[in-house]
């Protein structure tokens, strides 16, 4: 079985929205703790990955996005949980210059709307972002 992991690529202007993954998630340590991260997260049962990232960018920033394309695919196999885990990451735009996020504290402590150089520069990230943002610089 494969499970979708959809994330979103959010721009406003030049900037890019970021998001510090918890410590904690669901009463579990989180993976990637205190790393920036894009929004998203997994698909539900039959639902399209360009759906969960749209409904997980709202669901954890309160941002509707329109996607345009997918910018980045990777795919990895788990042999603890015997599960494949294929991510599609979205490029989105944002309705208005720099909009309100209202970031869901469940899953992540803050939010940054940063250049992509100085995302590369200047904080931990995921790993598999440096590559995305490596594209855009």
């Amino acid at each position: 079985m494969v499970q979708i992991i959809a994330h979103t690529l959010v721009t406003a202007g030049h900037d890019i929205l970021i998001l510090k993954r918890n410590q904690v998630e669901h009463g579990r340590p989180n993976v990637d703790a205190s790393y920036w991260d894009l929004p998203g997260g997994c698909a539900l049962a039959n639902e399209l990955p360009q759906v969960a990232a749209k409904r997980e960018c709202w669901e954890e920033t309160g941002l509707k996005v329109q996607t345009e394309r997918v910018i980045w695919e990777d795919s990895t196999f788990d042999k603890a949980k015997n599960q494949v885990y294929t991510r599609l990451v979205y490029s989105a735009q944002a309705f208005v210059t720099r909009p309100t996020v209202n970031l869901d504290l469940t899953e992540h402590m803050a939010f940054l709307w940063m250049k992509p150089e100085l995302i590369l520069t200047n904080i931990r990230i995921v790993p598999y972002l440096k590559p995305i943002l490596t594209r855009l610089v």
